[in-house]
């Protein structure tokens, strides 16, 4: 992974695809936990919100809780970071620990500089195209299955979508 606001030139083509690679496996491991989730088999994983709203309000509840926070986030956007940033600020003032990793290729140029002069908390430039977090090292936060057209969150323990996601 790159730091600062020059990536590609420390991150070797190997080393882009390694991650692109370990994307798609988590990919993978992710849509068959949500699938089994839908079918009603025991899967370690758990649809905990629902809508764009529902989802918002259950991190924005549970994340007091946490002590250790690792989010992948593909996209993001000035405006989002302007809003994002001083919550982010205040979790880390209280205790959390999180390092977030922005997917480059995924971020606005002014998203970019607003992060690089961050002094709050953790940032890294890399290659991260799928959204996730892992809370506590315990378990790790995903899209979940959609449901009547809605998207979900979901946790999910089950070992093998946790390797995938700390890959």
């Amino acid at each position: 992974m790159g730091g600062g606001l020059g990536p590609r030139s420390r991150i070797t083509e190997q080393g882009r695809q390694a991650a692109l690679d370990a994307a798609a496996i988590l990919q993978v491991r992710r849509s068959e936990v949500a699938a089994r989730l839908v079918r009603g088999e025991d899967c370690e994983a758990r649809v905990v919100a629902r809508t764009p709203a529902g989802i918002e309000q259950w991190i924005h509840g549970e994340i007091p809780q946490w002590r250790d926070l690792l989010p992948v986030r593909p996209v993001g956007t000035l405006a989002y970071m302007r809003r994002a940033l001083p919550y982010n600020r205040e979790l880390v003032r209280h205790g959390l620990r999180m390092v977030s990793l922005w997917h480059w290729d995924g971020l606005e140029a002014d998203a970019r500089r607003l992060l690089a002069g961050e002094r709050v908390g953790r940032y890294l430039f890399g290659v991260g195209p799928l959204k996730m977090n892992i809370v506590d090292r315990q378990f790790a936060l995903l899209p979940g299955p959609a449901l009547q057209g809605e998207p979900t969150l979901m946790t999910v323990t089950a070992s093998d979508c946790l390797e995938a996601a700390w890959r």
